[in-house]
């Protein structure tokens, strides 16, 4: 069983900003292989963490989020997918297991045209 401890400090993803009309290929928000330490992990290492995503839209979205081994968009090793309503951003609590190379990322499941927000927070757990 995991808990938190005070040590762990959260991973932030990067593109904070809004990003308009986006594809299904557009990453709204990511914690690279680097910045998650999962590149410079032995292939049996392993990483449990809880990640805190914030989804939003100006009209009702599908978010595909997902962990990934690669850039590759057909890299996800698993992925959730959520639904937002029209105007509100939702938070979602999930936890994953990473492995060598692994990434946490937040892409729109179709592309629409609207302006959508996202941000993952990644906190290792002991």
């Amino acid at each position: 069983m995991a808990w938190h401890d005070w040590g762990n400090s959260p991973i932030n993803s990067t593109t904070p900003q809004p990003v308009s009309n986006p594809s299904t290929g557009t990453l709204c928000a990511e914690i690279d292989s680097t910045q998650l330490g999962t590149a410079f992990f032995r292939p049996d290492q392993k990483m449990i963490v809880q990640c805190s995503w914030l989804l939003g839209s100006d009209t009702s979205a599908t978010w595909q989020i997902e962990t990934a081994t690669s850039t590759a968009l057909g890299a996800s090793v698993d992925q959730l997918f959520i639904k937002t309503p029209t105007g509100q951003t939702g938070q979602y609590v999930t936890q994953h297991q990473l492995l060598k190379d692994y990434r946490i990322r937040a892409r729109i499941n179709s592309t629409f045209t609207a302006s959508v927000t996202a941000s993952v927070q990644a906190i290792p757990l002991t």
